[in-house]
């Protein structure tokens, strides 16, 4: 529930729209032979720029030192938020969504969602 009524209210206060990723990680981008780096795989949404950073902060799953690490989540959420000048409680608000959006898609799966903690 909390994540319902969370999401809700963000969508509700959304103030811009941006084409995303929706898809945005570590697995996700590579660095081409001319040094510049491609996101592929792209889900092709549209929304609040801050929603792009959920899948971002709760990976990468295989280095729990870093996923599941509630002070590196939070430099690593104050680092975004400044560089790309987003509210960060909106940047947290999002990837907690995100987050119970994937542990729910992943019981559906029947896959394991053990690499996601909910703080």
């Amino acid at each position: 529930m909390k994540g319902k009524k969370l999401s809700e209210h963000l969508l509700s206060t959304q103030t811009k729209e941006v084409l995303l990723h929706g898809d945005l990680h570590h697995e996700n981008i590579l660095k081409n032979s001319n040094g510049e780096y491609v996101c592929f795989d792209p889900k092709g949404m549209v929304g609040d720029p801050s929603y792009e950073l959920g899948t971002t902060l709760k990976n990468p799953w295989g280095y729990p030192e870093v996923s599941q690490d509630i002070e590196m989540f939070k430099k690593r959420a104050e680092e975004f938020s400044k560089g790309l000048s987003l509210p960060l409680d909106r940047i947290i608000g999002f990837t907690f969504v995100h987050l119970c959006l994937s542990i729910g898609w992943a019981i559906e799966d029947g896959g394991d969602f053990s690499h996601q903690k909910l703080y």
